[in-house]
């Protein structure tokens, strides 16, 4: 029973300390967050580790780094996650179907269970994909896309990803959920209200691998 009982006022605990005022806060400098000791009075600006990541650097939490045009400005404003909705403009599109799928769950997966009830305003996703027809991938695939994100007068947040193709489409859903942040100081997701972004991948290739240990490959071969 004795382990029982650690766990229990191990969770009532965390429950008692999440309304807290924070302790630390982070500030950005040379492109770094650092984490400081808040000043009485000032626990209500203080900054999490998240949102200060996604402030500090030119690319925010983009990862890898967008080959075009990156703008994440404005501030930084509260989603609900159970508020996510998507403009079906091809809702008969499978492979789009599966991508607003697999977005909304990443989604999910940031937010705690006990943020299910956090206030919040809604997210409004819509993907314009230019050609349909490509569902297979090639080196002649385009990749690219556009992201771009704006605030409605009544809060909601509106993420539009134009794209010549459902790869690319795919690689903006990516990096919405990146722009996406959990914010353990205020207990609520957050995203940048003013984005715009152009990517598209460098090369066809991003990378090869080869396993010679069992087979010998020359190098006439490899090229």
């Amino acid at each position: 029973m004795k382990p029982l009982y650690i766990f229990i006022l191990i969770v009532v605990n965390l429950v008692n300390t999440q309304n807290v005022d924070p302790v630390w806060t982070f500030v950005c400098k040379d492109k770094h967050c650092q984490k400081v000791r808040v000043q009485p009075g000032e626990e209500s600006k203080s900054v999490s580790i998240a949102a200060c990541k996604i402030s500090c650097d030119p690319y925010g939490t983009l990862w890898p780094q967008p080959t075009g045009d990156v703008h994440l400005g404005g501030e930084l404003v509260p989603i609900d996650p159970n508020q996510i909705q998507v403009n079906e403009k091809h809702k008969t599109n499978k492979l789009i179907t599966a991508g607003y799928r697999h977005f909304q769950s990443n989604v999910q997966k940031l937010s705690p269970s006990q943020l299910q009830n956090a206030p919040g305003g809604s997210l409004i996703v819509t993907l314009d994909i230019a050609d349909l027809n490509q569902t297979q991938l090639k080196l002649t695939t385009s990749e690219s896309y556009t992201l771009r994100i704006t605030q409605l007068p009544n809060g909601s947040i509106n993420a539009t990803i134009s794209a010549p193709t459902y790869f690319g489409g795919r690689h903006g859903l990516e990096s919405l959920g990146q722009l996406i942040i959990y914010d353990d100081i205020r207990n609520n997701l957050q995203i940048p209200n003013d984005v715009y972004i152009t990517d598209g991948p460098v090369y066809p290739y991003r990378g090869i691998a080869l396993d010679t240990a069992r087979n010998y490959i020359s190098v006439d071969t490899i090229k």
